[in-house]
């Protein structure tokens, strides 16, 4: 097991001995990713009203078209290689406050923060569900970006 945060084997990122990035949450993805700006990558990991739920994310990142209430806040957090800003923080309906980014190709949540709220029904190759209190979300499987 490698460490997304040192680097180092042995331990997971959130058991983490380096205490340095200790206040930037992990995002699942590569930097590059999480900070496209272009859709010329030929690769565009979600449209702006898809979300992705990771299993690796300490950090929700949304399109703010999908966020209410958006207020000023400096936010930072640390992809796989390297670290960001967001600038702006809203509410996801339903879930919790999200960093906003307006370039960001994912729509990024953790699958933690969202077992902290609701049960998750798990299909393995198929789907996750979020059982909702007045309905059932399904993320499903979808085929890897190359």
């Amino acid at each position: 097991m490698k460490c997304f945060n040192c680097g180092e084997k042995g331990h997971p990122a959130k058991e983490c001995p380096d205490k340095e990035k200790e206040d930037e949450p992990l995002s699942g993805l590569t930097l590059d990713a999480v900070c496209s700006t272009s859709d010329e990558r030929n690769c565009r990991i979600n449209q702006f009203y898809e979300v992705s739920l990771d299993n690796g994310s300490q950090v929700n990142i949304v399109d703010p078209r999908l966020l209410t209430n958006l207020r000023s806040s400096r936010r930072r957090f640390h992809g796989m290689s390297g670290s960001a800003n967001t600038e702006r923080v809203g509410d996801l309906e339903g879930f919790f406050e999200c960093q906003a980014c307006d370039m960001c190709p994912p729509n990024l949540l953790s699958m933690s923060d969202v077992e902290d709220l609701y049960p998750i029904t798990y299909i393995q190759h198929e789907s996750i569900t979020v059982c909702m209190d007045h309905r059932d979300l399904v993320f499903s499987c979808r085929k890897k970006c190359i």
